[in-house]
């Protein structure tokens, strides 16, 4: 239907309405309201094809609507059978404001529906608003914005969206520029993903910007729970051109993150870039928050649990958890976020094997070496597993103590299976009265490329056919550390094969007998 081009306040009288034509024109600069009389009144669409919407917007109009439920399909039981037009579309500048309006599908089984609303250079202003259940094509999102002027979605809740692939389920901005402004805040996003095995790259929220310099992005104060994409679970930003991220390039403070998933395991739970985010998460980010790990009563063992993002003030909280994979594990929910150092500020014990896979991971006994206090201490349980497991490259354990405790019959406390691991200024401990058990013993055995120990002290011990070091294969040094060894010692202090080059160098050897 035409409008008078100078708009004006219209009521719908009636509980129900369906939209199965191109439904409303918007003139040209008009400013329009569009109410109903009952509140929570209903708006069918059934318009299918390929031409027109049931709110087509353009040509610097002006709409607002309110407290409305606007359903994708009819109301049949089964679903309306035929794929339907996008409800809202807003281009050529128009600008709408939606309050209080719910958004539902129902379609019939199998059949895709399209974004309840989409804009292409317009401004679109959402509040109190509820994005229900959809299952939608490759490429659209429950809100689908191309090269925004203005938009700004508060308050609002995007539930059980889905797509086949590209881009994210519940929101979609594509084409951000130097003048676009970009606010999302306060809103509720909930497992939004994707349908079956198809790439989906965020299950939330997909931002695309073609600039380095851009105006903030607000996203603070929003909720990202269980939402599943390849690359991120809730944001990821896609920069087109190399950027100048700056602090205030993104506002997140407050926004809360738990059970977000990433079906690539290179990728990120939480937030990702194609491009470097240290200033947001790296080791002078200003949301950084170091990583413990203790067996004290307020640290965690799900890294899942949800978190806060807040900036890292002076003398900011760490981040405790109870095991060294919970901390690394948390690490990867944000791109950029250091696995280096993860601290152990007190004795633990280890229920391990933890499997140490991802590259530069530091784990350390204290803060700093100058530290007066005593390095902390891990002990292996009684069972048989190893303390960790390592293969990633150019990891790092330093400044720790290590101990099989008597009950143990653990036959490795540190295994290296693939890449490198450095050992720095740590101290190794058997205390063990399982011999009987476990004759063959090792407190560290490598398979690494390249494994070196340096400035570390091995205590006792009865090997066999193990050592306190044993090297399989690869490249073994060991440097400047010292051997004590025991009355009925059984084994060298190293077992190391010909397959790889040895260096071993400024030791020492005592006490074997």
């Amino acid at each position: 239907n035409s409008l008078p081009i100078q708009g004006g306040d219209i009521i719908l009288l009636g509980d129900t309405y369906t939209c199965n034509s191109n439904f409303t024109t918007f003139p040209r600069y008009s400013i329009i309201s569009i109410n109903p009389s009952t509140v929570n009144s209903i708006l069918y669409n059934t318009l299918i094809g390929f031409g027109g919407y049931p709110f087509g917007v353009n040509s610097y109009a002006v709409l607002t609507v309110k407290d409305f439920k606007i359903v994708q399909g009819d109301a049949s039981e089964l679903g309306f059978g035929t794929q339907v037009r996008q409800f809202f579309y807003i281009s050529g500048n128009a600008e709408v404001h939606l309050t209080n309006i719910e958004f539902s599908t129902n379609l019939g089984a199998g059949v895709l529906g399209h974004s309840y609303i989409s804009t292409s250079s317009g401004s679109l202003y959402v509040e109190k608003c509820n994005f229900n259940r959809a299952d939608l094509p490759s490429g659209e999102a429950a809100i689908n914005v191309v090269l925004p002027q203005t938009v700004e979605i508060k308050e609002s809740n995007f539930v059980g969206i889905r797509s086949t692939g590209t881009s994210a389920a519940a929101l979609n901005i594509l084409q951000v520029n130097a003048v676009g402004k970009v606010t999302v805040t306060g809103n509720t996003f909930q497992d939004n993903e994707r349908i079956g095995t198809t790439n989906l790259q965020s299950g939330a929220i997909y931002i695309q910007v073609t600039v380095a310099r851009h105006l903030p992005i607000d996203l603070h104060d929003n909720t990202f729970i269980h939402n599943s994409g390849q690359y991120a679970g809730a944001i990821y930003v896609n920069y087109q051109t190399a950027p100048q991220i700056t602090t205030g390039s993104f506002i997140l403070d407050g926004s809360k993150f738990s059970l977000n998933t990433h079906t690539d395991p290179l990728y990120y739970s939480d937030i990702y870039s194609n491009q470097d985010l240290s200033v947001l998460f790296g080791t002078i980010g200003i949301f950084l928050h170091p990583l413990e790990v203790t067996s004290g009563p307020d640290a965690v063992d799900d890294e899942t649990l949800e978190l806060t993002l807040n900036k890292n003030i002076p003398d900011a909280e760490f981040y405790k958890f109870r095991t060294v994979t919970s901390a690394i594990s948390f690490a990867n929910r944000f791109r950029d976020y250091p696995k280096a150092p993860i601290n152990i500020i007190d004795s633990i014990v280890s229920f391990g094997p933890e499997t140490i896979t991802y590259n530069n991971v530091i784990i350390q006994g204290k803060k700093q070496l100058t530290d007066y206090t005593t390095q902390s201490t891990i002990s292996s349980d009684d069972t048989t597993g190893s303390i960790f497991t390592f293969s990633g490259t150019n990891d790092v354990i330093r400044w720790l103590t290590f101990e099989r405790v008597d009950t143990s019959s653990a036959a490795v406390l540190i295994e290296v299976t693939a890449g490198s691991l450095t050992v720095d200024k740590c101290a190794f401990n058997d205390k063990s009265t399982q011999y009987n058990l476990s004759p063959d013993f090792s407190f560290i055995q490598t398979s690494a490329t390249t494994t070196t120990i340096l400035n570390s002290v091995f205590n006792g011990g009865k090997f066999d056919d193990g050592g306190a070091i044993t090297k399989i294969i690869g490249i073994l040094t060991v440097e400047k550390s010292t051997f004590n060894g025991i009355q009925g010692q059984t084994g060298p202090f190293i077992r190391a094969s010909s397959t790889g080059a040895n260096q071993i160098s400024y030791n020492i050897f005592r006490n074997a007998t």
